[in-house]
């Protein structure tokens, strides 16, 4: 109750601030943050924190978790946030941050939990993610973010994620805003009614289990790659029971699949 003390930005070896779950604590982020530089763990969740993420979070050599999930807090993700190396952990989740994301986070190597569902965030994410090789939970559904994720999150060289939803699922009348194939829940738009991609797949269009590298070639999330004569054809019966093009969708009337263009 009240409002948190900015008194706490003056702790230099201060290493954990937890003040989550409640709701009526107000306060923002401080532009001092950036000079804590023992800080490990920021957490405001479910709190009345407002204003923005400053730019000097870049600055915060340590911080491995930044949880603004359930504020006020709004704005943009500032760019210097691919500065902090050590980051893991990020949740925006209901939260009022928008805009797009900056190529930047793709520096964030160490990342695992990239939690931005129910935010403001739009546009593309960003093709650089894919160089996030540590990802474990991808939650982007009720966002505004489209376009192709297959490209960045479903690549044959890139461990399968554990956990990642997208507002991916087709409602028979407004097309996905986002294509993803090897996506563990898709939603509709808006991150309504979310229903694992096993029981929503196409058959014989298998989900996850390959990607279109476009040149008429498919590869397959363990590392096969398949040649063919021309794009949505595989070169014998046996193979194309198994393979499908994750940017691909399944042609009832040629009964093949066959390369997306809606999301090119």
């Amino acid at each position: 109750v009240g409002t948190y003390p900015m008194e706490t930005y003056c702790f230099y070896n201060m290493q954990i601030i937890w003040v989550e779950v409640n709701p009526f604590l107000e306060g923002t982020i401080s532009t001092f943050i950036g000079s804590l530089p023992e800080l490990l763990e920021f957490d405001v969740g479910d709190t009345k924190f407002s204003g923005t993420i400053p730019s000097e979070i870049g600055y915060a050599p340590k911080l491995e978790l930044l949880y603004v999930y359930g504020t006020d807090i709004g704005g943009s993700i500032p760019t210097e946030i691919g500065q902090v190396s050590t980051l893991g952990r990020i949740s925006l989740i209901d939260s009022q941050v928008g805009g797009t994301l900056p190529v930047e986070m793709a520096q964030l190597l160490n990342m695992r939990y990239l939690h931005l569902s129910e935010s403001l965030l739009q546009g593309a994410v960003p093709t650089q993610f894919a160089n996030m090789k540590k990802l474990e939970e991808v939650w982007l559904e009720g966002s505004d973010l489209i376009g192709n994720l297959d490209p960045i999150f479903c690549r044959s060289d890139q461990p399968l994620i554990d956990e990642l939803d997208a507002d991916c699922r087709d409602d028979g009348e407004d097309a996905a805003r986002v294509a993803c194939s090897c996506c563990t829940n898709c939603c509709f738009q808006g991150g309504g009614d979310c229903i694992s991609s096993w029981e929503s797949r196409p058959d014989p269009c298998h989900y996850g289990e390959c990607v279109w590298c476009g040149d008429s070639r498919f590869a397959s999330s363990c590392d096969k790659c398949l040649e063919t004569g021309s794009p949505g054809e595989v070169a014998n019966a046996t193979m194309g029971a198994e393979l499908c093009g994750a940017s691909c969708a399944w042609d009832a009337e040629m009964e093949t699949c066959g390369p997306r263009t809606d999301f090119e």
